[in-house]
């Protein structure tokens, strides 16, 4: 530090000294050439003075002079010159001084001289009879003045370099010092110095900043550490290194770590890198979340990214305990199978009595509504039966050797188009918008996703409503919506809304022939994808469902 300080104040020294000089040299320069000019002025009155009394006899008995003396007719014709022979000389009436001298009685000018070749001072004075008398001498240059002045100059300039060398190494080592032995808890010994005031209340200031930020800091964290130690779910906080800054009780609990792991690498607590996969599509995807079996547990990992300014500076992992979850999960899937296989036999039996209805064993009056009744029953158990296997399906994790590229708006144009004539019946009127996407995706399952959201839409809608259907597209995401203005659903359903068998007005859904199981396939569908889905739904306005896929 000392040296930068006595570096830069010799340099501003040394600067200083020849910026000083240089002026100097030009306000000499200025000086003297006022001088000169003076000094040939004075020179050209007495010699205006000889040549009016003795005319050109005056100017031969000059036997030396410093200056050269040219004298002009009244009409430009040089008469006399000092330096060149007048008859080879050209007319002066238009150099500026003899203009001036002609017009005005004195003139004077500094000019570079063609005869001569070099820069000139010239002065002219009118005379009595009309001719013109001037006289000039050579300008001297900056050079000429400083080869004058070199030797005192530079004993001038060794002089200043010395002193400044030596106050330099004063001045910074002094203010090293006074720096180096500065006291951060003990500024007082600054404040006496009024250059140094500045630094001192900006010092005071970024201390109270500083600990007002670490007090908030300390604050937020000691409220962090309060809500997350009460949680039954783990909560995971990691940097961008995969450095832990913060882990709670159930976490370290569920990696079976006793002791508090901030600092140290997730690998510490994971050596079985089950989490990197998890995180590494956490970063990429915007969300990742994986079941993990631990003993006769099951455990949720859900990672999301944490972003600041639009840049990813950690990972945060939420740990959820869903070990009931996964068993009722389980039952219910082996519930939905069981009953699929048994509803198939009273199917057979309503199959039987159709027949029988139909040899003409039963009065002819009752056979239109028993046949239609039959129909009917048999025709909702079978979509029934075929919604629970789908689902089963997807419960077990379908596979995706199915997946090929489609063009997501031809594919919902064609389901659209087969329920048409079912929302004519119900004086509902379709459209569909939007442009052409493809996406990777199981075509069946694309269909079960559109068909399923638009008949629900022409279910729970009003006469004369309206159904909208759009398909478009973001940089990586295919969405598909379905809009209509039908009942609604209230707020607190929908986070229920998709789960099986589930009914928001039981009596309403029977009515139009649910099965309860609709959206339920929509979700898992969805879910294959690897994509999300969206409900916005008031009552009395109506329902809008928003499908994002990955493309």
């Amino acid at each position: 530090m000392t040296k930068r300080i006595f570096r830069s104040i010799c340099m501003i020294a040394v600067t200083v000294l020849l910026v000083a000089l240089i002026l100097l040299f030009n306000v000499l320069y200025e000086y003297f050439s006022i001088i000169q000019q003076r000094e040939l002025q004075d020179e050209l009155v007495f010699a205006a003075k000889g040549v009016e009394n003795d005319g050109i006899v005056y100017l031969n008995s000059l036997s030396h002079t410093s200056a050269r003396i040219t004298w002009i007719s009244h009409d430009g014709k040089v008469l006399y010159d000092t330096v060149i022979d007048p008859d080879g000389m050209e007319d002066h009436n238009e150099r500026e001084e003899i203009r001036e001298a002609f017009e005005t009685g004195y003139g004077e000018s500094i000019r570079f001289s063609a005869s001569l070749l070099s820069r000139q001072l010239y002065v002219a004075e009118r005379l009595e009879d009309g001719s013109v008398l001037r006289l000039s001498s050579p300008q001297a240059s900056v050079l000429v003045l400083f080869k004058d002045l070199i030797i005192p100059i530079l004993f001038i300039l060794l002089g200043a370099v010395l002193m400044s060398f030596f106050l330099s190494l004063g001045v910074s080592r002094k203010i090293a010092g006074l720096l180096n032995e500065l006291d951060a808890d003990n500024l007082e010994q600054i404040s006496e110095y009024e250059e140094l005031k500045p630094l001192y209340h900006s010092i005071t200031a970024q201390k109270k900043r500083l600990a007002n930020q670490e007090a908030t800091l300390r604050q937020k964290e000691d409220q962090f550490t309060a809500a997350t130690e009460g949680m039954s779910e783990g909560i995971l906080l990691i940097g961008k290194k995969r450095v832990i800054l913060s882990i709670n009780t159930a976490a370290l609990s569920f990696f079976d770590v006793e002791k508090d792991a901030v600092g140290r690498d997730i690998c510490a607590i994971d050596p079985h890198y089950h989490l990197e996969t998890l995180l590494e599509e956490a970063e990429t995807e915007h969300y990742a979340e994986r079941i993990y079996k631990k003993g006769d547990s099951f455990y949720q990992l859900i990672a999301n990214p944490i972003i600041s300014e639009g840049k990813t500076i950690g990972l945060c992992v939420i740990i959820l305990d869903t070990t009931e979850k996964t068993k009722n999960e389980a039952l219910r899937r082996e519930f939905t199978a069981n009953v699929s296989h048994e509803l198939k036999t009273p199917l057979h039996a309503i199959s039987g009595y159709a027949e029988l209805l139909s040899s003409g064993l039963v009065r002819e009056e009752d056979v239109p509504g028993f046949l239609n009744q039959i129909h009917a029953e048999s025709g909702r158990m079978i979509r029934l039966i075929e919604d629970i296997i789908r689902l089963s399906s997807l419960d077990e994790g379908e596979s995706e050797s199915g997946k090929t590229p489609l063009d997501l708006f031809a594919s919902v144009s064609l389901s659209v188009d087969s329920l048409r004539e079912r929302a004519e019946k119900a004086n509902i009127s379709l459209t569909l918008s939007g442009e052409s996407v493809t996406l990777v995706a199981i075509p069946t399952l694309i269909n079960a996703i559109t068909e399923n959201l638009v008949t629900n839409a022409i279910k729970y809608n009003r006469p004369g409503g309206s159904v909208r259907i759009t398909v478009g597209q973001d940089d990586k995401n295919a969405i598909l919506t379905v809009e209509d203005n039908g009942i609604g659903i209230a707020k607190e359903h929908h986070d229920r809304l998709f789960e099986r068998f589930y009914r928001v007005d039981k009596s309403h859904s029977k009515a139009v022939g649910g099965t309860g199981l609709g959206l339920s396939i929509v979700k898992h569908a969805v879910r294959l994808h690897r994509g999300t889905i969206r409900l916005d739904s008031e009552p009395g306005v109506g329902t809008k469902v928003t499908v994002t896929l990955p493309k």
